[in-house]
């Protein structure tokens, strides 16, 4: 067995204070119903696009975000693999990037910007059908092998779904550690896969927000520990000499 660094034994002693549970939709009712005849109290996110909660809403991969340079607002996101080209969301590049039998690349999906009123999902989704045939993988350069699922996976929506994180998603991830702080969560999602070689089923993006805040956690109570002690003020005694 492989040993622990410090920094894991430290995340694995955050898991066991307050808990984040994973939920699949169609399990949401049914984990409420478990927690509340537990007596267990935890605070349910939605982070689908579909949310109706706008604080967490973001989250999700179909997330459209922009960069302001000069006075010129662009997709924020460099698309891997090709030159010059930018994605408004992490979902659109993965999407893009797909190359099927009968259909390439699609670059109109970098510039759809979804919204979760307007049903735009539906521009960003490409999957297997009669026209464009089955998914051979995703574009990794011309003249080179198209990437396996999992490869993608880790090439492509990984580092891209983390930079959103880091970048366009602080204030709701500060939001979830704050709820963390206080007790247990459930984070909501369409899988709740966390499986990054497990290609049965979608990815879970719950699952990366979880081990985001897992090490926001970590990296905040390790700089309270290593925080000098506050000074104790020193009394100073004021003698009266007639």
């Amino acid at each position: 067995m492989t040993k622990r660094s410090a920094d894991e034994e430290e995340v694995a002693e955050v898991r066991a204070e307050n808990k984040i549970f994973l939920v699949s939709v169609r399990q949401c009712a049914g984990f409420k119903t478990r927690m509340a005849t537990q007596g267990r109290e935890v605070r349910v996110f939605d982070v689908t696009s579909r949310s109706k909660d706008e604080a967490v809403r973001c989250l999700s991969p179909f997330t459209a975000c922009s960069v302001t340079v000069g006075d010129v607002s662009r997709p924020a996101f460099d698309v891997p693999f090709l030159a010059n080209e930018r994605s408004y969301s992490v979902e659109g590049v993965w999407q893009g990037l797909k190359v099927f039998e009968r259909e390439g690349i699609d670059r109109k999906r970098f510039r759809v910007k979804f919204s979760p009123t307007s049903g735009s999902g539906g521009k960003l989704k490409r999957g297997t059908s009669t026209a464009r045939g089955r998914v051979l993988g995703h574009y990794a350069g011309e003249d080179r092998p198209l990437l396996e699922y999992a490869e993608a996976r880790q090439t492509i929506y990984l580092p891209l779904y983390r930079e959103m994180l880091d970048k366009y998603c602080g204030a709701a991830l500060e939001h979830l550690l704050e709820a963390h702080e206080q007790g247990d969560i459930a984070l909501v999602d369409y899988t709740t896969n966390a499986d990054v070689l497990d290609t049965r089923t979608p990815l879970a993006h719950a699952s990366l927000v979880k081990e985001r805040i897992h090490q926001m956690w970590a990296e905040r109570h390790r700089a309270a520990e290593e925080a000098p002690p506050a000074k104790k003020p020193r009394i100073i005694e004021i003698i009266e000499i007639d």
